[in-house]
């Protein structure tokens, strides 16, 4: 998903299959506050373009994505990967979950090699 304006979810997003991947951009700002969910890779752009070059863009209070506390990020699959990059500031306020995916009792982890990071222009 992809836009030159804002971006705003607010229900769940799910990418099945193997190898499925899930990327979110905005040249602007991205809100967030329901749960996304992919196999392998999961990508939130945030004033950053889709080939990751930071266009310098948030919204009126510097934020470049909002991360809202009703959600979660996973990226499901052993060995995946969440990235977050902001322009500006990325508020996360959700559990950002790679490699693993909720349960009853916590997470449950699929195996090695899975990784979050998280880039910001200004503060995280």
């Amino acid at each position: 998903m992809a836009a030159a304006d804002d971006v705003i979810l607010l229900g769940n997003v799910t990418v099945s299959g193997a190898g499925a991947d899930l990327t979110v951009q905005s040249d602007q700002f991205v809100y967030l506050a329901g749960r996304l969910t992919a196999a392998d890779t999961l990508k939130v752009l945030g004033g950053v373009s889709l080939d990751d070059v930071s266009l310098g863009n948030a919204n009126s209070r510097g934020s470049s994505i909002y991360l809202a506390g009703t959600g979660a990020l996973v990226a499901a699959s052993a060995g995946a990967d969440v990235y977050i990059h902001g322009a500006q500031d990325v508020d996360i306020f959700l559990p950002l979950i790679a490699g693993g995916t909720v349960g009853a009792t916590g997470v449950t982890w699929a195996g090695d090699g899975s990784e979050v990071t998280v880039e910001a222009g200004q503060q995280i």
